[in-house]
């Protein structure tokens, strides 16, 4: 006897085990995955539309409106020409009498250890001075030290005052800070 062949699902035992249906799910999805790509595809061109302008409008032709304050006075930060030369002139002949007068001290401080240090350490007094007096370094010896010791050659100093022990710079420190009062 020859035996019928027979279909691999039973359909009619489908309600009563449900899990042998599992395999026939996968055609579903591609079916389903290639339906929504024809879709995204067939709907490319709008996506991928772009509204934006190529060039951007120049923001300096635009003319912005500024709403004008009412009750208030817009104050002027001018001042004449003569004035600010004037001050300027005020600025500089006091900044240049206090120079002269650091450098008369430095000549006639005999004995100082402070004085002979700054002697020896310092390359350009102009620049020492401002340097010091400028900077707001006569505030404090911390100031003081990192301010010289991030740049001694543009402050006025020789490179050789980064190896100065704390008593030498508290010494150092000490007379600039008297000599330029």
């Amino acid at each position: 006897m020859i035996k019928k062949p027979e279909d691999e699902i039973r359909f009619g035992e489908l309600l009563k085990d449900p899990l042998r249906l599992f395999g026939w799910i996968f055609p579903y999805f591609i079916i389903l995955i290639l339906l929504l790509g024809i879709y995204f595809v067939k709907n490319l061109s709008n996506l991928s539309f772009n509204a934006q302008d190529s060039v951007l409008p120049d923001s300096a032709g635009m003319k912005k409106e500024i709403p004008v304050k009412m009750g208030s006075a817009t104050e002027s930060n001018q001042i004449p020409v003569k004035l600010a030369e004037s001050k300027l002139a005020e600025e500089d002949s006091s900044f240049n009498e206090r120079l002269d007068t650091f450098k008369k001290s430095i000549s006639d401080a005999a004995g100082n250890p402070g004085a002979e240090l700054f002697k020896r350490s310092a390359s350009d007094l102009n620049k020492v001075f401002t340097s010091f007096v400028r900077s707001g370094s006569a505030q404090g010896f911390e100031k003081f030290t990192s301010t010289v010791l991030a740049d001694p050659v543009n402050t006025g100093y020789k490179p050789s005052v980064a190896r100065f022990s704390e008593e030498e710079w508290k010494a150092l420190y000490g007379y600039l800070k008297s000599a330029t009062m």
